[in-house]
């Protein structure tokens, strides 16, 4: 009979949400829409299974979302459970994510356009403001 393993993540209130659908769209090679509902069901139940997967590949995928993780600003808080039920709706396909190199973790930090636009403008006024002077 096949066994799963499962990576169950404890929720945390400091880590954005922004950086938690990076890790999980790099280490497990989930889309945006399963991360972020993944990353729901964590907030509404203080932790939940995030991915299952074959238990003869947890050594390789722990070695990969660790290594991910410990790479964050705010590594988030995990366990491993072992011999856990199949569920299709967690399962990842190994293979899959194993085969793909993980994008660049944690990702580079953009400054939102407005912000950049507000600097600017403060910076022009500050200009023409002293140029009067």
């Amino acid at each position: 009979m096949q066994k799963y393993v499962g990576i169950e993540i404890f929720n945390d209130d400091t880590t954005p949400m922004e950086l938690v659908v990076a890790l999980f769209e790099s280490a497990f090679c989930l889309d945006a829409n399963k991360a972020i509902t993944r990353i729901i069901s964590i907030h509404k139940n203080g932790s939940a299974l995030v991915v299952i997967f074959d238990e003869e590949y947890e050594s390789a995928i722990m070695k990969r979302f660790t290594k991910l993780n410990d790479a964050s600003p705010n590594p988030l808080r995990f366990a491993v459970a072992a011999d856990v039920a199949f569920k299709k709706v967690l399962y990842v396909d190994p293979k899959a994510i194993l085969s793909t190199e993980p994008k660049k973790f944690p990702p580079e930090k953009k400054a939102p356009m407005a912000l950049i636009f507000i600097a600017l403008s403060i910076c022009a006024g500050v200009y023409f403001a002293l140029r009067r002077w």
